[in-house]
């Protein structure tokens, strides 16, 4: 492996603004979780509304999905920042994917979608101007 002088950093930048955003719309359901968890409590109590119950394991399963989306999406971002062509294109690969499938769970304002599928184009087309440096 060489030493590359370039990275593609708007590529990088979109991709973990994008993530990140993703993660927190995760912890975001995640705190609705706790939310709806509170009701179906007193709902359990009662007695009376079972579709709450329904609604918080949905949200779990929400929660946890959106988490992990954005933790490879986070993943990627820092695949797109090492600099080296192949890591590059994984990454850009990788963005691409979790940022479309994202945008089926609210993909962090949808805004955390948009930006991933963006840094994951600047990284698929994304070419070094300087090749490696030769070993010592």
């Amino acid at each position: 492996m060489g030493v590359y002088y370039e990275k593609p950093t708007a590529a990088f930048v979109l991709s973990l603004i994008g993530g990140i955003l993703v993660l927190i719309w995760g912890v975001i359901i995640g705190v609705l979780l706790g939310i709806l968890g509170g009701i179906t409590e007193i709902a359990s109590i009662m007695n009376r509304i079972m579709l709450i119950s329904i609604l918080g394991g949905i949200f779990i399963i929400l929660a946890i999905g959106v988490i992990i989306l954005g933790i490879l999406m986070v993943w990627g971002a820092f695949m797109i920042n090492s600099g080296v062509p192949s890591e590059v294109r994984n990454g850009g690969i990788i963005m691409l994917v979790v940022s479309v499938i994202s945008i089926f769970f609210g993909g962090g304002f949808f805004i955390g979608s948009l930006l991933g599928i963006i840094g994951g184009i600047l990284a698929l087309v994304w070419e070094p101007s300087h090749y490696p440096a030769a070993q010592s």
